[in-house]
């Protein structure tokens, strides 16, 4: 996405997932994502899968720190997002007509601007995420 069109966005009075969401990050093991994928793409959603990739180092880590690694990988490519990113498992159900779903920010508030997050060039909510847990959560 250009400026422009980050801009046109921004701007715009649009307030619909859809219109926001850059991509969806689908965190999956070994199952199906098809139907998932389908629907997201249906709403104008686009998607990338991420499986966990086995390493020989992991091999005796736990599933639940494996799928733990496959989220923060999620999260650091949310980062790298020129919009706001949408992270879900793979079980994850849309329902019907998501991408209309209204946004759960308001695009023209400013503490958004604040927190990180710039309407004209929005950024990825996982940065407004590090940025909030920097300023404003206890470092333990």
């Amino acid at each position: 996405m250009n400026s422009i069109e980050s801009a046109a966005i921004a701007n715009s009075s649009s307030t619909r997932l859809s219109d926001w969401v850059g991509k969806a990050f689908i965190i999956a093991y070994k199952e199906s994502t098809q139907l998932l994928e389908d629907a997201l793409i249906a709403e104008r959603i686009q998607c990338e899968i991420l499986r966990q990739e086995h390493q020989e180092e992991q091999k005796d880590y736990s599933p639940s720190y494996l799928c733990m690694l496959n989220h923060r990988r999620a999260w650091e490519k949310a980062t790298t997002q020129s919009k706001p990113t949408l992270i879900v498992e793979a079980d994850f159900v849309p329902v019907l007509g998501f991408g209309k779903c209204p946004l759960p920010f308001i695009p023209s508030n400013r503490m958004w601007e604040l927190l990180g997050y710039i309407p004209v060039l929005p950024k990825s909510i996982a940065l407004l995420v590090r940025v909030m847990q920097k300023n404003f959560l206890p470092q333990w």
